[in-house]
């Protein structure tokens, strides 16, 4: 930070809120991915997928798909095709209910001539008179088209990679080519799909550990000895049959790989003893293989605790990171919020978790741990961080799926409430993207408060960005139904939210957030 920069309105009003307890430091995935501890033995691969579960199930389950066709297939195709294949269905679902939003039935019809193009093989260009009322939809027409002949070539890319019990076996190609197909029209990553996607992955798993002969039982290190194994042997078997000198010299290596993994697996299947090999392993390959081969049921809920504590129970955050101490010194008088699941923000603070639903449904517990005044030394509240999604071990309250989200609106609404208009406290989203502010709950939120009528006297609330951030429009707030209803809560947000720029790189967020809490009262008053 500069010596004397010069602040903005809103960095000025900022400072002043923090600096008198009147906040509430909503944190999203992005500071939790900054605070893990990520052990330099961790692959990109394995480190992304880790990072993708901190922030939502809908990015886990995005992660796990492409660590599932990598770690089945990786050495016949470039990833590039796995990352076209899993962005294909959200950049169609994007575009079209964008450009058909005030015509739904128009909006069947394109969504209807994009899957018999991907599942029939049908001539989208035969579908013209759907896009031709503007130019931009002439435009779309043809980006779309062009896209879907480039996804064609992949899914039949992808489809001859994978290993297959019987490649003659007419049923079995068409069972791969159906789920293949599947995976590309289904918008990976975007929360409202979550439940299909999850089905789609758990089908996938399942039918490429029948072919491998997997059967589940109850180690789940001896289940990955034994896949391990199988594919140990088929890239032998792709070793004696490949002619091309580097493409061999790469199977070798993923040969390699895989008899380290066996070996590791069966140590562990038979020992409990944690030589320096196996607790590399334990934090590497477990992620991924060990964790998608024991989803085995079909509860969404149970799926996603099962292959989360795979994942996050085994790691810690860093108590010296930059951010944490950036943290540690704007939360001693503010409240400290967190829509994710993981419990890395607790580690780094010596703090207990909360979860809101669970610990603090009784008004009074919510009264005793925040207090309407601001008073300096009443400072109970910096003991906790409270989840306002849940917590990954938790058997109580857990939103992860659209159901769940819709039947916890009222409540996570009333509590929001409770804190913004009795408590007066102003919300101030750090590593929260304008998709985590703009959700189910948050756009519910805001359109109750947009439609009160006290809203001038509502506090202010903060979104702490990188700069060039784009402010949320009206598409962004989708979950609600209504076009007018969008127009008024992103008013109410273009009034209340105020966009607090730190820098250029996540790196100058932690001196920016702890130059804010050391402005003299002089320099910050209003």
């Amino acid at each position: 930070m500069p010596l004397n920069p010069e602040l903005e309105q809103q960095e000025i009003e900022l400072a002043a809120d923090l600096k008198d307890g009147k906040c509430c430091i909503f944190t999203g995935a992005g500071v939790s991915s900054a605070i893990i501890h990520l052990d330099p033995i961790l692959s990109e691969a394995n480190a992304n997928t880790i990072r993708s579960t901190v922030g939502s199930w809908a990015g886990f389950l995005r992660a796990v798909a492409a660590a599932f066709f990598k770690t089945y297939a990786s050495s016949r195709f470039p990833f590039e095709d796995i990352e076209e294949l899993l962005e294909f269905g959200r950049f169609v679902d994007e575009k079209l209910t964008k450009m058909f939003e005030k015509n739904k039935n128009q909006l069947s019809i394109a969504i209807k001539a994009v899957e018999d193009a991907i599942y029939d093989r049908k001539e989208f260009s035969q579908n013209k008179s759907i896009f031709q009322d503007t130019d931009d939809k002439k435009i779309l027409f043809f980006e779309i088209n062009i896209e879907i002949q480039r996804i064609k070539l992949i899914i039949d890319r992808v489809y001859d990679a994978l290993p297959q019990k019987n490649p003659k076996e007419n049923s079995t190609r068409s069972e791969y080519l159906d789920l293949l197909k599947n995976v590309a029209l289904i918008p990976w990553g975007k929360w409202t799909a979550i439940t299909e996607s999850t089905e789609l992955l758990t089908k996938l798993m399942n039918k490429m550990n029948e072919t491998l002969g997997y059967s589940p039982s109850g180690n789940v290190w001896q289940q990955g000895s034994k896949s391990v194994k199988q594919r140990i042997d088929q890239l032998e078997h792709e070793i004696t049959n490949c002619h091309d000198e580097k493409a061999k010299e790469r199977l070798k290596c993923f040969k390699n790989n895989y008899s380290e993994f066996k070996t590791l697996f069966d140590k562990l299947s038979g020992s409990t003893e944690k030589t320096e090999n196996v607790a590399a392993f334990i934090k590497d390959f477990r992620f991924t293989l060990a964790g998608i081969l024991s989803v085995n049921d079909d509860s969404l809920n149970k799926t996603f605790r099962h292959l989360t504590e795979l994942v996050l129970s085994p790691l810690k955050s860093s108590p010296y990171s930059p951010l944490v101490k950036a943290l540690d010194i704007i939360c001693e008088d503010n409240v400290l919020l967190t829509s994710n699941y993981d419990t890395f923000l607790e580690s780094a603070l010596s703090r207990n978790a909360l979860d809101y639903m669970e610990d603090l449904a009784d008004s009074s517990q919510l009264n005793f741990l925040i207090p309407n005044d601001f008073t300096k030394d009443f400072k109970f509240h910096n003991r906790f961080v409270i989840h306002v999604h849940g917590l990954y071990y938790d058997k109580g309250t857990f939103v992860i799926s659209e159901k769940e989200y819709k039947d916890t609106t009222n409540t996570f609404a009333k509590f929001m409430k409770t804190l913004i208009l009795e408590k007066k406290r102003s919300l101030v989203f750090i590593g929260v993207s304008a998709d985590g502010w703009t959700d189910w709950h948050m756009a519910y939120l805001f359109n109750e408060l947009a439609n009160m009528n006290d809203r001038d006297s509502h506090p202010h609330h903060y979104w702490v960005v990188i700069r060039g951030t784009e402010f949320p429009n009206e598409d962004d707030f989708s979950e609600l139904s209504k076009q007018k209803e969008r127009k008024i809560t992103l008013e109410y947000v273009k009034k209340k939210v105020k966009t607090v720029v730190y820098g250029d790189s996540f790196d100058d967020l932690p001196p920016y957030l702890v130059y804010l809490s050391n402005l003299k009262p002089k320099s910050i008053a209003k």
